[in-house]
């Protein structure tokens, strides 16, 4: 099916798609959270340098206290390892730029892909627009970036194939999945959008390309084997769903609006411009919007995936819905030309534009695009470091990856957001029993030989000592910006 009713020719705004890119990492440099703002970011980048330095992969867990004989599944090893050569070519800042650059091609590829299939220019502008400000919360260095590109990818690839002799697109998508298996554990999207397509290809009675759709799956099944954990590599990705600590965390919680405002404006959005029945755009489409809708409202984790695969199917209907009220404007001498540019040429001009703006951020000061002074935790584990560097502390589950990060296993601690995919399930029940100091928190410690605390200012035991409690068993010796050191007195 073709995208619109009528056919918009849009090959004279294919100049847009580098400008798009180049205006979206100016953007993203103003508006994106602060580099290790995110609890997980820092531990990644930690597991860069640690390959950078011993080059191979540790198969358990060298830096939490008393983690050692418990396996460690590194689901995201080509992910960290190229945040690792990014750090070490260009440092930590390189990092920033780099995810920065990411987020900005996504939003880049959507304007391409757009135009691609003749939807209005206004439309497209309007989405590409939508995409980028949504997509806000969901740009950090976590290694989802890499399978929010791959599921893009995948999603280009099939919709390429409906109309491709031999139906060639589809021999990239194997070598794309054993890539994915090693990047990050959200590979069972890729299986996901095969899956739209191949009953696209079921309701359209189109056998050979359903074969060939099975077919591709089962290679990608294979390939996707070959990973340092095998076949396990499943029951590791699905160890994040299981874990005691996705109840407490919010990305895994239900959509709720208002928790994320991006997310909660292409929500209202889809639905007002939605138009199931008569939008002229694929069946595909339609599952992988509608179905990656309901995926939201189940996780919040899911939406970037909602963004990315509900783009086309938005944009499409967007530009049916407002084809009556738009009018014929004369063209602008800009953009006349523009358009009488190669397109390859309006590239180079903003590949040097990005690499002088980069080098001049790079020159100019920039530790609040690294870490905000008020998230920031490494007065607590400084202080920690040099008073009692021979305590063992249970650290707030949202603290570890700082902790990691800044000593590299100088710092006897225990828990952090890897959770079930580097601990085991007992000891991430523990650490929401200390969460919510249920029965039993202060024998969980003894037990693991933990005798200190950090944790933030916010947690319950912090409000709780603050009330009077737990004096005669803690003693708060340092009362940080983010986080409080505790340690214990009996």
């Amino acid at each position: 099916m073709t995208a619109t009713v009528e056919s918009n020719d849009n090959r004279g705004f294919l100049w847009v798609v580098p400008v798009v890119f180049l205006a979206s990492v100016v953007a993203l440099y103003r508006l994106a959270y602060p580099l290790l703002n995110d609890n997980d970011v820092p531990w990644h980048i930690a597991i860069g340098q640690m390959f950078m330095d011993t080059h191979h992969l540790p198969k358990t867990d060298p830096w939490a206290y008393g983690n050692q004989d418990h396996p460690w599944y590194i689901l995201s090893w080509v992910w960290n390892l190229a945040l690792g050569i990014v750090q070490k070519i260009c440092g930590v800042f390189g990092v920033y730029v780099f995810t920065l650059s990411i987020g900005a091609a996504l939003t880049a590829g959507i304007t391409h892909r757009l135009l691609k299939r003749d939807i209005a220019l206004p439309a497209v502008l309007m989405t590409t627009m939508l995409t980028s400000l949504c997509l806000l919360d969901y740009i950090t260095a976590r290694p989802q970036m890499a399978g929010y590109v791959l599921a893009f990818i995948y999603h280009g690839l099939l919709h390429k194939s409906r109309d491709d002799k031999g139906y060639r697109h589809l021999r990239w998508l194997p070598p794309l999945m054993l890539l994915w298996t090693n990047s990050h554990g959200s590979f069972m999207v890729g299986f996901i959008i095969m899956g739209a397509y191949a009953a696209e290809a079921w309701f359209a009675k189109r056998h050979d390309w359903l074969k060939r759709l099975i077919l591709t799956g089962v290679a990608c099944a294979l390939l996707g084997l070959i990973n340092p954990y095998g076949p396990t590599v499943i029951i590791a990705a699905l160890l994040s769903f299981t874990s005691p600590a996705t109840k407490y965390t919010a990305e895994w919680l239900p959509f709720c609006f208002g928790t994320s405002t991006g997310l909660s404006v292409w929500l209202v959005m889809v639905i007002l411009a939605s138009n199931l029945k008569g939008a002229k755009i694929s069946v595909a489409d339609k599952i992988l919007a509608m179905g990656w809708f309901v995926a939201t409202m189940f996780s919040i984790r899911n939406g970037a995936f909602f963004i990315l695969m509900s783009a086309p199917y938005f944009a499409t209907c967007l530009d049916e819905q407002t084809r009556d009220l738009r009018t014929p404007q004369p063209t602008s001498p800009l953009v006349t030309f523009m358009g009488k540019q190669q397109v390859k040429h309006v590239w180079g001009g903003c590949i040097v534009a990005f690499i002088v703006l980069y080098a001049i951020a790079n020159a100019l000061p920039h530790d609040e695009q690294i870490e905000s002074e008020e998230y920031s935790i490494k007065d607590a584990i400084d202080f920690a470091l040099k008073h009692y560097p021979d305590h063992h502390y249970l650290s707030d589950y949202n603290f570890g990856g700082q902790i990691i990060y800044h000593t590299q296993g100088k710092l006897s601690y225990f828990m952090d957001s890897r959770a079930s995919t580097a601990y085991p399930y007992q000891a991430v029940e523990e650490s929401m029993v200390f969460l919510k100091l249920g029965d039993g928190w202060e024998e969980n410690l003894r037990k693991r030989h933990l005798n200190g605390l950090i944790v933030a200012k916010t947690t319950n035991f912090a409000n709780s000592y603050d009330k009077g409690l737990y004096h005669d068993h803690w003693k708060l010796v340092f009362e940080g910006k983010r986080g409080n050191v505790y340690i214990a007195t009996k």
